[in-house]
């Protein structure tokens, strides 16, 4: 009877989930046919499926082997992206559109996001709960000066893990 593995890696772009489906047959085999839920098909020992969001994912798996008898077995397993996320520790918000703005960046998939910006006197400069809002460098209408600022970031992922994240920002310009 055929043997199906899975195992799933996170994507070399960073936004999603490259799962390796493999025959783990133990016997010698002239001819493997796939079928996933997703439509796809194949007949290599291992393929790799990409998915951009968390996924249960079917495998059909036929097998010829040396002797010409066949075998058939399906398995399924659930797969959760993982987030894959970074705070940049300085940024130019200098309006030519590039690294204007301080804000979580990469592959998110959170709830119950909450972002605060304080200057060296404790001061708050900025505060978003819409991760893809980020802060823009002023306060009041106003430039910020260059200068470090602390940051505090609190958010759920999506298996209700509780993160909070501190640091500090630079402002050049």
């Amino acid at each position: 009877m055929p043997v199906i593995n899975f195992e799933g890696l996170p994507s070399a772009n960073g936004k999603g989930i490259d799962i390796k489906v493999t025959d783990a047959t133990s016997i010698p085999v002239n001819a493997r046919n796939w079928l996933f839920s997703t439509g796809t098909i194949g007949s290599n020992i291992s393929e790799i499926l990409v998915f951009t969001d968390s996924v249960t994912l079917t495998a059909k798996l036929t097998i010829t082997d040396t002797n010409g008898c066949t075998g058939t077995t399906i398995a399924s397993k659930f797969f959760i992206i993982p987030n894959n996320y970074y705070f940049p520790n300085t940024f130019t918000p200098d309006g030519d559109k590039i690294n204007d703005e301080f804000k979580i960046n990469g592959f998110i998939q959170i709830r119950n996001f909450s972002m605060k910006v304080y200057n060296r006197w404790g001061e708050q400069v900025f505060e978003s709960t819409n991760p893809d809002k980020g802060w823009d460098g002023t306060f009041m209408g106003e430039k910020v000066p260059n200068g470090n600022f602390i940051y505090i970031v609190e958010f759920e992922d999506m298996t209700g893990n509780k993160i909070e994240k501190k640091g500090y920002i630079m402002v050049m310009r």
